[in-house]
């Protein structure tokens, strides 16, 4: 039971770090001057964010699934819903920095792309 708590626990640690600590500043280090605090100041910025974080989301699936013990699916489920509710509170704090269609595709897709890295590992169980 414990390394399944981990599991959820290191699905948000992992979409976070992924996504904050690794891949967004590459992107800002790739294209400066088009972000300002972390956000993306052009259309095409917020794009490639976006599919950044469908990267972040198949990958902390996929992790879950990888230290989960048992029920892997129930537990990946959890850790996409943990994701899902701390990312609406994250979202409406940026609200008026992002565009709105931006929002909704990022936390529409987090949920299933989520499942869907999960269920990546489990094939591999």
């Amino acid at each position: 039971m414990v390394r399944n708590i981990l599991a959820v626990i290191s699905g948000w640690l992992s979409w976070g770090v992924l996504c904050n600590v690794i891949l967004v500043p590459i992107l800002m280090g790739a294209f400066p001057g088009q972000f300002e605090n972390m956000i993306p100041q052009t259309t095409a910025m917020v794009l490639a964010s976006l599919v950044l974080t469908f990267i972040c989301s198949v990958a902390a699936g996929y992790i879950v699934g990888l230290i989960a013990a048992s029920d892997h699916l129930k537990w990946i489920k959890a850790s996409a819903v943990l994701n899902f509710v701390f990312a609406v509170v994250v979202q409406i704090s940026y609200w008026d920095a992002m565009p709105a269609w931006y929002h909704i595709i990022f936390l529409a897709s987090i949920m299933p792309l989520m499942i869907l890295g999960g269920k990546e590992r489990i094939k591999r169980l």
